[in-house]
């Protein structure tokens, strides 16, 4: 029997002496421990290099896909977004327009044209050419404008241009009635011109008051462009007090109104003599004139103050008579106004006087400027047309000037436009005035 070690290791594996524990032979006296290696990371089992080839191929077939599937999808993306915003954006409108939120400004356009549409009038001209020397070939011009109903019993408010030299006037009336025309009176200085057809029950337009006129209010114009009667555009009020020249007066002291309404409500040739209407349906004026050939969106109308005024003189008397002073005035200029010491630009500058008026008889010279008449202001030389066209003839007037750096008061009694026409001292004046202004 062998003795007991109790210092010796204890046999883990009884069975077999000669195996130690992980099942190694091993032999007494052999040196059992062992060298550990690490594995070498150069050796991989197939698998690994078929699945990286795999991965390879797949991210190369997904790039492909990307890019040329990519922009197709990012489209098709883009429409679906598009497609979805628009259908939002329906869905709400048509929620939002149930409550009819526009009905209230559609009507108040449906209104305007229903009240005004009764007193608008076409009117179709012809006119003889009587430029050829050939008798035999003369032919006639056919024209067209529009009309305003002024009275009940058959008078009409149009442009002077419009009927000028006309051999025959026809006036189509709303209801499509068509009515032969006679002309009653015109004045060119403010291309407004009144006639007559023989009809009764008309409905005449409503004038508005010339205060209630201001820069952007609303405004409609009703007329024949092209001959395409009772047609209406709308727009607003551009500007007032414009002064515009016109081709119907060649000579400087014939611009004796000027003072017009500016609009972007459509004008074209044809809509000459019809209205220009507020949001009540009432006349703010009788467009008269537009900038080039056709609509560019600056068009003009004569005041409803001014075409009253003219058109109850020419029911009246046949004619238009104007207060004259012989002045030929221009605006007051800041420059002039800052060098000669004037508070504001307010007045009419003196630019010339023609010789045995009224203006040259009161001491007043060229190079004067008018400040006040009877104690009114003059805010331009716009304003002083308007003062002396609507003076009586043989009224005095008191007028405040400045010359020289001081205010002085003149006396002046106005003469009659009318009869300094037919007496031809207006028309020296004019040939005057127009020859100073070439040199000055």
């Amino acid at each position: 029997m062998q003795p007991h070690d109790d210092e010796g290791t204890e046999n883990q594996n009884p069975g077999n002496p000669s195996m130690d524990n992980n099942g190694q032979d091993w032999l007494p006296g052999e040196d059992v421990s062992m060298e550990i290696h690490e594995p070498d990371s150069s050796v991989r089992p197939e698998g690994g290099r078929y699945t990286g080839l795999i991965w390879l191929a797949g991210f190369s077939l997904a790039m492909g896909l990307l890019t040329v599937l990519g922009p197709k999808i990012v489209e098709e993306y883009s429409y679906a977004y598009s497609r979805g915003q628009a259908r939002a954006e329906y869905d709400v409108a048509k929620v939002a327009l149930k409550e009819k939120p526009l009905d209230g400004i559609s009507t108040m356009f449906e209104f305007v044209a229903s009240k005004i549409s009764p007193s608008v009038v076409h009117i179709d001209t012809t006119t003889r050419d009587l430029s050829r020397k050939d008798l035999l070939y003369l032919r006639d011009t056919k024209g067209q404008g529009s009309g305003v109903v002024y009275s009940s019993d058959g008078y009409i408010v149009t442009n002077q241009h419009v009927v000028s030299g006309a051999e025959t006037i026809r006036v189509k009336l709303h209801d499509r009635s068509v009515y032969d025309a006679s002309v009653i009176g015109i004045d060119s200085n403010t291309d407004l011109a009144v006639l007559k057809i023989e009809a009764t029950s008309l409905v005449p337009g409503e004038w508005v008051e010339d205060h209630e006129v201001k820069v952007g209010t609303m405004a409609w114009a009703v007329g024949s462009p092209f001959g395409l009667d009772q047609s209406i555009t709308s727009g607003i009020i551009s500007g007032r007090h414009r002064r515009v020249k016109s081709s119907l007066f060649p000579s400087p002291a014939d611009y004796v109104f000027k003072d017009l309404i500016q609009t972007d409500a459509a004008i074209n040739p044809g809509n000459s003599g019809g209205p220009l209407v507020n949001a009540n349906g009432q006349i703010m004026g009788i467009n008269t004139s537009i900038i080039g050939l056709s609509y560019q969106g600056v068009c003009f109308a004569v005041p409803a103050k001014i075409v009253k005024k003219i058109a109850d003189e020419i029911i009246l008397q046949g004619f238009v008579n104007r207060g004259y002073l012989g002045v030929y005035p221009e605006m007051v200029s800041y420059e002039y106004a800052k060098k000669n010491g004037l508070a504001d630009t307010s007045g009419a500058f003196v630019k010339s006087i023609a010789p045995k008026t009224p203006a040259s008889k009161a001491g007043i010279r060229p190079g004067d400027v008018i400040r006040k008449w009877n104690q009114r202001i003059v805010e331009s030389e716009l304003t002083l047309f308007n003062l002396v066209a609507n003076a009586d003839e043989d009224s005095i007037v008191k007028l405040v000037i400045y010359r020289d750096g001081s205010e002085l008061e003149k006396s002046v009694k106005i003469a009659s436009r009318n009869k300094e026409l037919r007496n031809g001292l207006l028309k020296r004046e004019s040939s005057q005035s127009l020859e100073q202004h070439r040199h000055d």
